[in-house]
């Protein structure tokens, strides 16, 4: 994932990962890149999941234990972040993202630090807050029309989001990221 390229062990807030219990981790680590709970063997489910399973259209086909592929967009960042309800599982390693894996999914600058009194406060914080380059974003946006800018004057671009480097502000990128 390019939005994870290059980030070291000792950035701020790397290190920080929720504890799980020991029945999550042992059906997290079953389950394959781009999978869910629906890839493990029936016979290794819950009951309570082998209900669902039996019926998905009642339960609205949920995708518990979800893992993107590493080329995927992340999904949404909630404040809750359970590993069993959201897309939080690493790809690739038997854990879910650090604080600062989802700090960089949400655009926060690897120099802002997450302080609380544990890593769910942590992950709670990220989760609620409004990603920074979106809010650089409509702040612009707000200038603009506060400024009462005509609108043949507003630049418009095409981001290439596959090389968006989300640790700098958008009008700090490399020209090749946008598309005109």
């Amino acid at each position: 994932n390019a939005t994870l390229k290059g980030l070291k062990k000792s950035t701020p807030n790397n290190q920080e990962l929720l504890k799980l219990n020991p029945q999550a981790i042992k059906y997290g680590e079953m389950i394959p890149e781009g999978g869910s709970w629906k890839d493990l063997p029936y016979k290794v489910l819950p009951d309570r999941w082998k209900k669902i399973r039996d019926n998905m259209a009642k339960y609205h086909y949920p995708k518990f234990f979800r893992r993107h592929f590493r080329t995927d967009i992340m999904g949404t960042v909630t404040a809750a972040f359970k590993p069993e309800n959201a897309a939080v599982w690493h790809p690739t390693e038997n854990r879910v993202y650090s604080v600062r894996e989802i700090a960089r999914f949400q655009t926060f600058p690897d120099d802002f630090i997450f302080y609380g009194r544990n890593v769910k406060c942590k992950y709670s914080q990220i989760g609620n807050a409004v990603p920074p380059l979106i809010g650089e974003i409509f702040g612009e946006t707000f200038k603009i029309y506060l400024n009462k800018v005509p609108l043949s004057k507003i630049p418009k671009y095409e981001i290439d989001v596959g090389i968006l480097n989300v640790n700098k502000p958008i009008h700090r990128q490399e020209d090749h990221v946008f598309i005109n």
